[in-house]
């Protein structure tokens, strides 16, 4: 593939992955009550702006003329696996915080079995922060940027398992 074939991939990408993580956001911020949820998809949700002005960098980087084709097609390989991420942890979201229906609690056992192991959400947020950092060794984002990523990374890294022991404190 060309240069700009990369470039236009790794764009493409990007710009899905955005997509996707802001309807996340959206779906959350709608429903504006997070009774029974476990608390990282409070957590969670508030890691979200973060990954969207991660991927704007890398979005603003991936434009420029000067971009070796190779880092776009490596840049590609990563956001590839963090689509798939952002995909499963959106599903997540729609299934799950909207009011209706079951329990929440119930909805998000129900919907993480479904997508299969490692598809809680604070495991699909820290599998995309991860990403991010991974394409940081390539292209620095801005200092503040690489705090509050590696910090972010470290905070999810430490946060329980939403689906061993938990008990919602409210039923919906």
């Amino acid at each position: 593939m060309s240069g700009v074939g990369e470039a236009a991939l790794a764009l493409g990408l990007i710009s899905s992955i955005i997509t996707i993580i802001d309807t996340a956001k959206k779906i959350y911020e709608a429903a504006n009550d997070a009774n029974g949820l476990p608390k990282a998809f409070n957590d969670v949700a508030a890691k979200l702006p973060l990954v969207t002005l991660l991927l704007e960098e890398a979005e603003a980087y991936t434009q420029r003329t000067d971009v070796d084709p190779k880092v776009c097609s490596a840049f590609s390989s990563i956001l590839v696996s963090c689509r798939k991420n952002a995909n499963d942890l959106q599903e997540i979201f729609q299934k799950v915080v909207p009011k209706g229906g079951a329990p929440r609690w119930v909805r998000y056992q129900t919907a993480a079995r479904r997508l299969g192991k490692g598809r809680q959400v604070e495991d699909l947020i820290a599998d995309i922060l991860d990403s991010l950092n991974l394409m940081s060794n390539v292209h620095s984002f801005p200092e503040a940027m690489q705090r509050e990523l590696a910090r972010s990374l470290e905070e999810v890294l430490e946060m329980k398992p939403t689906l061993v022991n938990y008990q919602p404190t409210q039923q919906c």
